[in-house]
């Protein structure tokens, strides 16, 4: 187990090993699996970040620009603590074309991500919102 960038990392045998321990332990349930001392859940928890606003203006330009370039995003919108306070990632929803692929929605969103955190110093979390419940648009 190792700290880097503020998130816990666990190596493949310590994960596997606890994971095994656990499930022999009790009867599980998905949430069981998440919670706050479970390694699986350790691995996604950052701590949050607090940076200036000349900052945040500069990674929402940067974000722009990437975005813009996107052929198949019609819009794009910054949502979540990242706009107003100390935040853990960046909240990104998208727009896509109706032409895009449904079947390819968690490829296009795990990509985009990938594709963003080489470019923009924090972790940033990609949702297309086509199909997306009224109460979330």
């Amino acid at each position: 187990m190792f700290l880097k960038n503020n998130v816990v990392f666990f190596n493949k045998k310590e994960t596997i090993d606890l994971f095994i321990q656990r499930i022999n332990s009790e009867k599980i349930s998905v949430r069981k699996l998440f919670n706050k001392e479970f390694p699986i859940k350790k691995t996604l928890m950052i701590k949050p970040k607090n940076i200036d606003r000349n900052q945040k203006e500069n990674i929402q330009k940067k974000l722009i620009n990437i975005l813009k370039n996107e052929n198949n995003i019609l819009f794009s919108y910054l949502h979540g603590s990242f706009l107003n306070e100390a935040f853990r990632d960046i909240d990104i929803g998208i727009f896509l074309n109706k032409n895009f692929s449904k079947k390819k929605v968690l490829t296009y969103e795990l990509s985009l991500e990938e594709k963003l955190s080489e470019l923009i110093p924090f972790p940033c979390d990609v949702r297309v919102i086509n199909n997306a419940s009224l109460s979330f648009k």
